[in-house]
């Protein structure tokens, strides 16, 4: 697939220097593993919450 990882980083910093509150960043690689997709719904939940 190539690249390094590191985008969900850079976006955050883009996104917190527009003024957006980010709560998490996560990097998921090509199928996410059943830990992987209840990480991500849990961060959907924390959301919710806010």
């Amino acid at each position: 697939m190539g690249g390094d990882g590191g985008a969900s980083h850079i976006l955050r910093e883009d996104l917190e220097k527009c003024g957006f509150d980010v709560k998490d960043e996560y990097e998921i690689y090509y199928l996410p593993t059943s830990d992987e997709l209840e990480h991500c719904f849990e961060m959907g939940k924390l959301l919710v919450k806010e």
